[in-house]
């Protein structure tokens, strides 16, 4: 499977699929760190926030949801049609709350299920957009796992990453913090889907607040294949 790139284009763009897309947010707690005032885990939520305000614009029939992961993962807002839930969806990744530990793992499986399920619509949402989930749709499913530390729970993350590629799951990891050293960024590459040219991973460390919001930004285009 390969993913040529993103895309900016209108809201019909991509007419007859959708891509849902989940955002997996540490919320270890070193998240509460305040090298990024007021602190990693408040520019991880402005940065989602600000994906999901750009998907809204470009692409709002598409499906956005978020988790949280720490010891365990849990769902702050599963995946919906973004143009219609999007005030929703903020909401919800507001309310996100930190835990002990870093566990790559859970987000990986907790996510896995959501992404390759098909789902139809209500026959309302399907007039308003056209464009959603329906038995007969493309879905096309893609994670971005943000993390600001290394994965310390005993469970391998690869083998849950290698499956849901192996799934057609595009996977970008973001790396975030005072320095990459803060991350494990050699799990996080083995972790990310590759670029174009099946090489190079879908992974970046991001090392100031204004610069992870830029990045959401642009990942919030639709991914080509």
């Amino acid at each position: 499977m390969k993913y040529l790139g993103f895309t900016n284009g209108s809201a019909d763009c991509g007419k007859g699929h959708v891509e849902r897309l989940v955002l997996a947010i540490d919320a270890s707690p070193s998240m509460h760190d305040t090298d990024w005032p007021p602190s990693r885990l408040q520019a991880a939520t402005e940065a989602a926030i600000a994906l999901v305000k750009r998907k809204t614009q470009i692409a709002p029939h598409d499906e956005v949801g978020a988790l949280a992961y720490a010891n365990s993962s849990w769902w702050l807002a599963h995946p919906d049609v973004v143009g219609k839930y999007q005030n929703r969806t903020c909401r919800s990744i507001k309310r996100i709350s930190t835990s002990g530990a870093t566990n790559i793992t859970s987000a990986l499986l907790r996510a896995k299920p959501v992404l390759l399920e098909r789902r139809s619509r209500s026959l309302l949402d399907r007039l308003i957009f056209p464009g959603t989930a329906t038995e007969s749709a493309k879905v096309i499913p893609r994670i971005i796992l943000l993390t600001d530390g290394h994965h310390n729970d005993d469970s391998d993350p690869l083998p849950a990453a290698r499956d849901l590629k192996e799934a057609g799951v595009c996977i970008d990891c973001i790396g975030i913090g005072g320095s990459p050293n803060d991350v494990d960024e050699d799990l996080l590459k083995e972790i990310a889907s590759k670029h174009a040219d099946g090489v190079t991973p879908r992974y970046a460390f991001i090392g100031d607040k204004s610069e992870l919001i830029q990045k959401f930004e642009e990942l919030a285009g639709r991914i080509t294949r």
